[in-house]
């Protein structure tokens, strides 16, 4: 069975993007699952799936209840990619505590939206 969990701006699921360096993130994780796929895309105002025209995106995550932020393999890439077949999504192989998502300078876009899946 899978558990789903976002990274929220508030109690919302919808991350309103601002102009900038922005850091949000995801703690209280119980770390019970093994293995997390990452997920992120981008809404316009009306909340339909756009891509932004730049911008990165940056996921990292901890496996300590007190984060300490690591890196995530394939956990940083340019906004404008996050719909691209050949760009390898964030996959973290082991257990998680929190995740710390950075949205830089997205253009482009409204809200983003970040789930991590994990079984």
């Amino acid at each position: 069975m899978s558990v789903e969990r976002f990274v929220k701006d508030g109690d919302s699921n919808f991350i309103t993007i601002q102009p900038g360096v922005n850091i949000y993130t995801l703690e209280q994780m119980s770390g019970e699952t093994k293995e997390h796929y990452i997920a992120v895309r981008f809404l316009d105002a009306q909340g339909g799936d756009v891509v932004p025209t730049g911008g990165t995106v940056t996921v990292r995550g901890s496996q300590f209840r007190k984060p300490l932020y690591d890196g995530i393999e394939n956990g940083i890439f340019n906004a404008a990619d996050v719909a691209l077949d050949t760009r390898v999504r964030p996959i973290v192989d082991g257990p998680l505590r929190a995740v710390q998502l950075t949205l830089d300078s997205v253009l482009g876009a409204t809200t983003c939206v970040c789930k991590i899946t994990g079984y």
